[in-house]
């Protein structure tokens, strides 16, 4: 037999069910694919990993995966959303893609031991 406390988490979960899809009901597709690109962005850009606070979630290959979704919902929502909206997101790719190619650079670089200095490129 349960216990009560078993009984109110199952009645708790219950209830977030009901209103997950009482939102899910109310909330329109393009609405809901607008949310979907901001929470892929927020991913994207912490797989990335180039703030002290998110070095250890980097991934490259997640954010590479955040970008390509992104710019397919991107291609769905254009003709729906307002221009506005729809130029908004296209910076944000833009940002995204940008700051990806900042991360596979700066994986790219050797690391220079503590009593050496980068080369200008200056001969």
């Amino acid at each position: 037999m349960p216990s009560d406390e078993e009984i109110a988490r199952e009645r708790t979960a219950a209830d977030m069910v009901a209103a997950l899809e009482d939102e899910m009901r109310a909330i329109s597709v393009g609405d809901y694919l607008t949310y979907l690109m901001q929470s892929i962005s927020v991913m994207g850009l912490r797989r990335l990993g180039l703030s002290a606070e998110t070095a250890g979630d980097r991934d490259l290959e997640q954010s590479r995966l955040a970008i390509e979704a992104f710019r397919a919902l991107l291609g769905v929502v254009e003709g729906t959303r307002a221009p506005e909206e729809v130029a908004l997101h296209r910076a944000m790719l833009s940002q995204m893609q940008l700051a990806y190619v900042a991360a596979l650079d700066f994986r790219s670089e050797p690391e220079l031991e503590d009593d050496e200095e980068p080369e200008s490129g200056e001969d």
